[in-house]
């Protein structure tokens, strides 16, 4: 599941500092399970960001995805030559905010604004 979305994931990663799981398989039970293109551990929710480009990939499962403590989110591929951009990605993340151990969190993700978010 190569991809210039994992691509620049994977550029974002390194940069800031930050795990991504790619490829990443979910099983909810020995004959059911989803195929994202990656995880985003410590973002969103408790067990991190599911990434992937399809929701109808994922719509019959997001109950389950949630009762399991993850998130998700839908990504289109990119563009060939996409590059990758900084503060995107700290836009990004800090939306989804820290969800690891307070100890651990980047020192780079924006403060909550309640304003905002009002």
């Amino acid at each position: 599941m190569d991809s210039n979305l994992i691509r620049v994931w994977k550029e974002a990663s390194e940069d800031l500092g930050f795990e991504i799981q790619a490829p990443f398989l979910l099983q909810f039970s020995p004959n059911r399970s989803i195929a994202a293109h990656f995880l985003v551990p410590n973002f969103g929710a408790r067990n991190g960001m599911i990434i992937v480009t399809d929701y109808r990939a994922i719509a019959p499962f997001v109950r389950d995805i949630v009762a399991l403590g993850y998130g998700y989110s839908t990504f289109g591929d990119y563009a060939d030559g996409t590059q990758y951009d900084r503060d995107t990605y700290i836009k990004i993340l800090s939306d989804w905010g820290w969800t690891g151990e307070e100890r651990d969190r980047p020192a780079w993700i924006a403060p909550f604004d309640e304003e905002l978010a009002e």
